[in-house]
C-alpha cells in the first residue's frame, strides 16, 4: 500500500542473496505496476537457478524485472561518446554479457522514469543514487535487520546521512527480524505506559530511556 503512493522513485534495500525477499519485491513490483531493477549479481544468481531447471524464482527475462549498469571505475555507463571495448573494460568478463542486455538500464534510464521502478540499493551503492537522483516524493525502502552492534550503528548514521543528503527523509522499514523493532517497542511502551520499564534480553537496554521516564537497566552481579 505505501509504495503504491510513492509518486517518485522506490530505492530498495534486501540482504542481497536473499531470493525469498527479492521473490517479494518482484511481486509487489507487479502488483504496483512498477519493474524490480536489480544488479548484475542477481542477475547471474537467477540464471543459475533457471539453468537448473528451478521456476520458483522469476526469470531474467520477466517483464518486470530490469538490470542496473554500475558506474564503476571510469563511470563511462550511459555514455554514448565511448567505444564499446571502453566501456566493458570497467566490468568483469562474467557481467559484461548483460551490458546489452534490452531490460538493462543506466542512471539515465532510471532517472528519467523514476516512478515505474523499485531501485535496488544497497548500502554500498546509495552513491549511484547521486546519478539517479531521486525526484521529490521519492522513499528508501529497509528490508534488512536493525542495527544491534556498535559498527553496525555507524553504518546507520552514514545511510541516515546519505539520504538526508539526497532528499528521501527517513526509510521505512518492513524487515521483520523475529524481534520487535524500535518504532514498535516504542508504541508499545507508550500504549501499556508502565511505572517502570526494565528491559531484559537486548545488547542496548540505554536505549529505553528514549522511550520512558522510569527505566531500571539491570546490572549483573559477579557470583
Amino acid at each position: 500500500d505505501f509504495i503504491s503512493t510513492v509518486p517518485g522513485l522506490v530505492a530498495v534495500n534486501f540482504p542481497a542473496r536473499d531470493l525469498a525477499r527479492l521473490k517479494t519485491f518482484h511481486r509487489i513490483a507487479q502488483n504496483t505496476g512498477r519493474k524490480l531493477v536489480l544488479s548484475f549479481k542477481h542477475a547471474y544468481l537467477l540464471e543459475q537457478f533457471s539453468a537448473l531447471g528451478d521456476d520458483m524464482y522469476p526469470s531474467i527475462d520477466d517483464p518486470h524485472l530490469c538490470f542496473y549498469t554500475d558506474r564503476k571505475g571510469w563511470g563511462l555507463a550511459g555514455r554514448d561518446d565511448y567505444p564499446q571495448n571502453i566501456v566493458e573494460q570497467d566490468y568483469y568478463t562474467w557481467e559484461r554479457r548483460y551490458l546489452y542486455r534490452d531490460n538493462t538500464l543506466n542512471f539515465r534510464e532510471v532517472r528519467e522514469n523514476q516512478e515505474q521502478y523499485l531501485f535496488y540499493c544497497n548500502y554500498f551503492q546509495l552513491n549511484e543514487l547521486i546519478d539517479v537522483m531521486p525526484k521529490p516524493g521519492s522513499h528508501y525502502v529497509r528490508s534488512v535487520c536493525e542495527p544491534f552492534n556498535e559498527e553496525m550503528l555507524f553504518d546507520e548514521r552514514r545511510v541516515r546521512n546519505w539520504l538526508d543528503l539526497l532528499g528521501l527523509g527517513e526509510a521505512f522499514q518492513v524487515h521483520a527480524s523475529g524481534h520487535a523493532s524500535y518504532p514498535e517497542l516504542k508504541k508499545m511502551v507508550e500504549d501499556i505506559n508502565p511505572k517502570k520499564v526494565i528491559p531484559v534480553h537486548t545488547e542496548h537496554p540505554e536505549l529505553f530511556k528514549q522511550m520512558h521516564d522510569n527505566v531500571e537497566c539491570p546490572k549483573l552481579r559477579a557470583q
